[in-house]
């Protein structure tokens, strides 16, 4: 009986007029706050503008519904009087708003997690809007009459809003639960909309604007359903917006937020503790996927720290580690806006950027969202020693279901910075660490050592060629050069009027070019017949129509002045020093000839490499990257050179059997190949592509600390032979199709891309060709009478264009079919090949043959020309013609100067 009492009053209480305006007047209030609120968000987010106007207007419809309420309420209880002549077309405008509020609902519905209007939206849309415009008809025609048609209207659009509720939970339920590309987020919000505004309002429609539970003259006397639905109605929609707004709603805020107590303080204490006294990287790990499973209810399994600082710290059964790395290096290393967006955000929540992409999409947010998505991670946290990245916690996705709060990032980012001091500590007191530093350090010392002697000798080259401070000075007139003293013919060493295809012909002559054409001052460097380096300088001459050339040999500053500028790093002068005036430096000048900036910045990279015992990874032509190689290792003073070929991917580890043995094939007496290459020997991988990644994985260790392990053996070994590997694929395009592990290609200190002919510039290619030629055409005297011209260029940019090889070869048969065509190649043949045995010991005496005189008669009868014995004695033609003279030869001088003519004329 008093439970009846009981819930007797409480319907009386909920039937009371009295209370139901109450509680409409409070609905009121409070959605007049939410409209200000959203305003508000109009006001300050640009971007969001269309969605907060379509929740203004559906608050607006709710709040003008609630306020007929309150005015017939007000009536009923003659607080104040309403005319039939403006309830019945309020009640009409009521029903136009109550359809507006559906549509509204659908197309937010519709936009916010699918982003189009689908074609049944669109009808739906266009019957509102008909059954919107009966109503209107009958507010402007009946006025306060009441039509037998109206009723059957207000049967229609009930059903029409009851239709709508079941498309709007459809839409609702396939964006949470079908829309695998919504971000989490926003299914997270459509649940809210879904449970305390949509289902709520329905049930409350249902309850109350049933046409077919009451008459057309029916007044709705029972007012309970109506206050229960009105007073959850208004709570649940206070609930889902403070929730709402925390999800980031209408990307309102910058981090989704918090509704849990922080204990973060109470539980960090502990792990501090434990923290600070780890010893070794599996021992943080540990720590790390505890305290972040125990926190925030996240398997262990599923989380993983990795330390950049040495890739042993990270565990080698994950893989994930080096394909990170190929990301970062890949997207993030290389865009400063990428990285400064990943230092400023500090954390990365894959559901927080995918959020933020739908409203204020950015280059630097996709390229981090995609680095989520392929690494299938659902968190990561960078951790940032200053401004260095040392590692990073990633946590897999759907190892949760919620989503991270802002005080959970800002928890992470505490502990975060934390672990960036232990691990630099851990680091520092790593034995791996230590050793891995004094092997760098002797590496340096080892360097420093060799650029010392490299030094002392190119400064006594230098002292040895400014000793000899002649100065020779030749006349350009008439279009020929005339020598002035006997020293110019010695320093130059050829006669340019002749040997006008010798590369010192060549230039003389496009410096006296340049000098006629602009009138005034030029030097340039180059080299005489001797092969040592001369300076020329060209000043117009004042009082006659004719150039004064004069030539020294260079100080220490003339020898690099020049080059300096073309150095992509300016403190690498010394090296241009060596190049210049050591023999190791003038041994690579004959495999990389010419002076353009990019051979001469290749050319650095490979002394410094051939100065060094730090492995070198080279890229480029096989037969070129073989001869840098065998330089590189000859160059190092190492006796032992052993070479491995790949020829196809390594499969069962054989390569990692060959290079570092394994303890079940043999003892451990037994000497691995590095063991055997040790201080010695030269490691030569070709087609480093070919290793397999735990191949690499080991090599990787050995060249960061200098010891390795059988297979199957605890056992440290340690060598010191180098490893030189070689691809012909360049190492970018290597690692971005992941044919080269990061942490394999960052322990080569020297990467060197050998120059592409096909990408080269005209100008560098030219310059290219005609070094090449030089060389060429110094060794070959019957060459020296043929110059390039642009379509023999054009012929060799076309034809060899794969590598520096070919395209010495294509020189070489370009330059002997043009010696054949002008016939040159018989006297090639009987100078630089002599077959008879004076002839060799003649070619072998060289100037000293001057001297002998039944040798002179004996080349003089053989040749009958002046200028192929110069050529084969290697002097001057005016010293073998004083000889002629003394030896009274001259008989046939007219003879041999006509057929030097004719010879002339056909070469030009």
């Amino acid at each position: 009986m008093m439970v009846f009492n009981f819930f007797n009053n409480i319907s009386t209480l909920f039937n009371d007029t009295h209370l139901l305006l109450i509680i409409k007047s409070v609905s009121i209030i409070y959605q007049l706050f939410l409209i200000g609120q959203v305003f508000y968000y109009y006001r300050s987010n640009k971007t969001t503008r269309k969605y907060t106007s379509l929740a203004a207007l559906f608050i607006f419809t709710i709040m003008t519904i609630n306020l007929y309420w309150v005015l017939k309420l007000g009536d009923k209880l003659d607080l104040f009087k309403i005319s039939l002549y403006f309830e019945i077309p309020f009640m009409r405008v009521c029903w136009i708003l109550l359809i507006f509020n559906k549509i509204v609902l659908v197309y937010i519905i519709s936009h916010f997690a699918y982003k189009r209007l689908y074609n049944l939206e669109k009808i739906t849309a266009a019957i509102g809007v008909l059954l919107s415009t009966t109503f209107l008809y009958f507010t402007i025609s009946l006025l306060h009459e009441r039509s037998t048609y109206e009723w059957l209207i207000f049967k229609l659009t009930y059903l029409y809003i009851l239709l709508i509720y079941l498309r709007i939970v459809y839409l609702t339920f396939k964006g949470i639960y079908r829309n695998n590309k919504l971000p989490k987020i926003k299914k997270e919000q459509l649940k809210f909309l879904l449970f305390y505004i949509f289902i709520p309002q329905f049930l409350s429609d249902l309850l109350t604007v049933n046409p077919f539970a009451f008459s057309i003259t029916y007044k709705i006397q029972n007012y309970g359903f109506k206050s229960i639905t009105t007073l959850l109605f208004t709570y649940a929609m206070h609930y889902c917006a403070q929730n709402l707004f925390k999800l980031r709603f209408l990307n309102i805020a910058n981090q989704v937020g918090s509704t849990n107590d922080n204990t973060f303080t109470t539980d960090f204490k502990p792990v501090l503790e434990q923290v600070s006294s780890v010893s070794t990287a599996d021992e943080l790990r540990r720590i790390v996927k505890q305290f972040i499973s125990n926190n925030y209810t996240i398997p262990e399994d599923t989380i993983s720290l990795y330390i950049r600082e040495n890739n042993d710290n990270n565990s080698p059964t994950d893989t994930t580690y080096d394909y990170v790395e190929q990301l970062l290096q890949k997207f993030v290393f290389h865009d400063q806006a990428v990285m400064k967006t990943l230092h400023d955000q500090k954390i990365i929540i894959q559901d927080e950027v995918a959020f933020s992409q739908e409203y204020n999409p950015t280059h630097s947010q996709s390229i981090l969202l995609y680095i989520c998505q392929k690494l299938e991670i659902v968190a990561f946290v960078p951790i940032f020693q200053y401004d260095r990245l040392v590692g990073y916690i990633t946590v897999d996705e759907n190892a949760r279901d919620e989503l991270f709060t802002q005080r959970e990032q800002d928890e992470l980012l505490m502990f975060a910075h934390y672990l960036s001091n232990v691990i630099y500590l851990l680091s520092h007191r790593d034995i791996r660490n230590v050793i891995a530093r004094e092997k760098t350090l002797q590496a340096d010392l080892y360097q420093r050592e060799r650029e010392l002697e490299q030094y002392k000798e190119s400064m006594r080259s230098c002292f040895r060629s400014s000793q000899d401070k002649e100065i020779v000075v030749i006349l350009y007139k008439s279009r020929r050069f005339n020598f002035r003293n006997k020293a110019a013919k010695d320093m130059i060493g050829i006669d340019p009027n002749t040997e006008k295809g010798h590369p010192l012909a060549n230039t003389l002559k496009d410096i006296v070019n340049k000098v006629e054409t602009q009138q005034q001052l030029k030097t340039v460097t180059t080299y005489n017949r001797h092969k040592r380096k001369i300076i020329i300088s060209a000043v117009p001459e004042l009082d006659a129509n004719g150039i004064i050339i004069t030539a020294h040999y260079p100080e220490v500053t003339e020898t690099i002045h020049d080059q300096v500028n073309n150095l992509h790093n300016p403190n690498d002068w010394n090296y241009l020093l060596y190049l210049e005036a050591t023999n190791v430096g003038q041994h690579l000048e004959q495999l990389l000839p010419g002076k353009s900036e990019q051979l001469l910045n290749i050319k650095i990279s490979l002394l410094q490499a051939a100065l060094s015992k730090q492995p070198v990874l080279l890229s480029g032509a096989r037969e070129d990257t073989l001869e840098f190689i065998s330089f590189l290792h000859k160059a190092s003073d190492r006796d032992v050179f052993h070479t491995i070929t790949l020829d196809t991917p390594e499969h069962n580890g054989h390569i990692m059997q060959t290079i570092f043995g394994s303890a079940t094939s043999g003892t451990l007496s037994d000497p691995t190949m590095l063991e055997q290459l040790h201080e010695n020997g030269t490691l030569f991988l070709e087609n480093v592509h070919f290793l397999s990644f735990q191949t690499q994985k080991h090599i990787s260790q050995y060249l960061h600390y200098g010891y390795f392990q059988k297979e199957n053996s605890e056992y440290k070994l340690v060598s010191d032979a180098r490893i030189i590997g070689a691809s012909t694929y360049p190492v970018e395009t290597l690692l971005e199709q992941g044919m080269m592990l990061p942490s394999f290609h960052k322990e080569f200190p020297y990467i060197i891309s050998l120059p592409k002919l096909d990408m080269m510039s005209q100008s560098d290619f030219h310059v290219l060709v005609d070094a090449l030629a030089g060389q060429i055409i110094t060794n070959n005297a019957a060459y020296r009478l043929l110059a390039f011209t642009q379509q023999d260029y054009s012929y060799l940019q076309y034809h060899a264009s794969d590598s520096l090889h070919e395209l010495r070869q294509e020189i070489t048969r370009l330059l002997r079919k043009k010696s054949e065509k002008h016939n040159l190649d018989q006297s090639h043949d009987a100078i630089h090949i002599p077959k008879e045995p004076t002839l060799f010991r003649a070619a072998q005496l060289g100037k000293e043959a001057l001297k002998d005189r039944e040798l002179m008669i004996f080349l003089w009868n053989t040749f009958k020309s002046q200028s192929k014995i110069a050529t084969l004695l290697n002097v001057n033609r005016s010293s073998v013609n004083r000889r002629c003279k003394q030896y009274n030869l001259l008989d046939y001088g007219h003879k041999d100067v006509h057929e030097n003519e004719e010879t002339v004329s056909a070469a030009s």
